[in-house]
C-alpha cells in the first residue's frame, strides 16, 4: 500500500476514534413531566393561590411561590420505591389534590413524618411552590401545621 494511502487511512482512524471518543454536551436543564390529579379553585379568603398557582404544570416560573393558610387534608405516604417520600392530599376544595410536602424546620419535618397515614386531619400554612421536582411538580413548605384532635 503506498505511503500516501497509509496517512489517509490513518488520518480518517484518527479522525472517527476522536469524534466517537469526545465528549458530549450534556443539558444540565432539569426535565420534568407533571400530571395534575385534580385542579383547585380560584383563589379566596382561606389564602388558596390562585387557579394557576395551585395547577401543577401553570404557566408560573420555577420556584414561584405563593403564601397559603389553611389548606386542609392529609399527609401520606407515597408508594414503596416511588420518588419521592410522602404528600399532602389536599381535601378542602371538595376534590382531593396531591402536592409535595416539606419543610425547613427540623421540628415540622420529624411531625410532618410522624403525620403520615396517621388520618389525621391537618391545617397546613406556608409557601406553596409551583414547578418543582416534588410530587406533581409542587410543593408545599410548612411554617406551621395545626393537628384536628
Amino acid at each position: 500500500m503506498p505511503r500516501r494511502s497509509l496517512v489517509t487511512l490513518a488520518m480518517l482512524i484518527v479522525f472517527v476514534l476522536s469524534a466517537s471518543c469526545s465528549p458530549r454536551q450534556i443539558s444540565l436543564t432539569p426535565t420534568m413531566t407533571v400530571e395534575a390529579t385534580a385542579s383547585a379553585s380560584s383563589g379566596d379568603a382561606a389564602g388558596s393561590p390562585s387557579t394557576e398557582a395551585a395547577n401543577p404544570g401553570s404557566t408560573l416560573p420555577p420556584g414561584a411561590a405563593d403564601e397559603i393558610s389553611d389548606w386542609w387534608g392529609v399527609i401520606k405516604s407515597t408508594d414503596p420505591g416511588a420518588q419521592y417520600d410522602d404528600y399532602f392530599e389536599r381535601q378542602d376544595l371538595g376534590q382531593v389534590t396531591n402536592f409535595g410536602i416539606d419543610s425547613m424546620d427540623p421540628a415540622l419535618r420529624a411531625q410532618i413524618e410522624a403525620l403520615r397515614d396517621s388520618g389525621k386531619i391537618v391545617h397546613l400554612y406556608g409557601t406553596f411552590l409551583s414547578n418543582v421536582p416534588d410530587v406533581n411538580g409542587s410543593q408545599i413548605q410548612v411554617d406551621r401545621i395545626q393537628v384536628d384532635e
